[in-house]
């Protein structure tokens, strides 16, 4: 496992993704910059900041399905800003026990802020995309919070079984669709 995977529990997710590589991308829960009493998801992106400057008004597209793997539901979330293209893909999961909270709010929320961390380690950029996964993630909350309570171990091996069936980013960005 990628050792900065490993320290993700224990830390800000601002935090650990200015610590990671380019190419990483990672969930928060933020306040509104407009209503601080309300909180949102927020998607962490790191990249370098050459490539956030020259982002012009990038086509974002969200993808997400859920898969059942022995009792287990998971849910990977991929994030392409720009052209399709591997580097342009961004790839998160979300462990329903784990994230109860952030899987509510993305059933709740109507934008998504993609905050995009460069080599300062800082967010450099905003853009704020509708959130397409909003009924996904509502249907996913229902479903998920009537199941019976797996481990991380459980998930993590389900996890496992659906990059086995889908070992490149780019195999599992084309077939979501055959998934969900």
């Amino acid at each position: 496992m990628d050792e900065h995977l490993k320290n993700q529990q224990a830390i800000d997710p601002l935090d650990f993704i200015a610590q990671c590589p380019a190419g990483m991308a990672n969930l928060g829960v933020v306040s509104f910059e407009d209503r601080p009493d309300q909180l949102e998801i927020t998607i962490y992106v790191r990249e370098d900041t050459s490539r956030i400057n020259a982002l012009d008004n990038p086509d974002v597209e969200l993808r997400s399905t859920n898969m059942l793997v022995d009792g287990v539901y998971i849910a990977p979330l991929l994030v392409r800003i720009g052209k399709e293209k591997q580097e342009n893909i961004f790839e998160m999961w979300l462990n329903f026990f784990a994230s109860e909270k952030k899987i509510r709010l993305l059933g709740e929320q109507d934008r998504i802020v993609l905050s995009f961390v460069g080599d300062s380690r800082k967010v450099e950029r905003k853009i704020k995309v509708k959130n397409s996964w909003r009924d996904y993630f509502e249907q996913l909350y229902k479903v998920c919070s009537v199941q019976q309570k797996w481990s991380m171990k459980e998930f993590d091996r389900a996890k496992q079984e659906m990059y086995a069936k889908y070992p490149a980013i780019m195999d599992l960005w084309q077939g979501i669709g055959d998934i969900g």
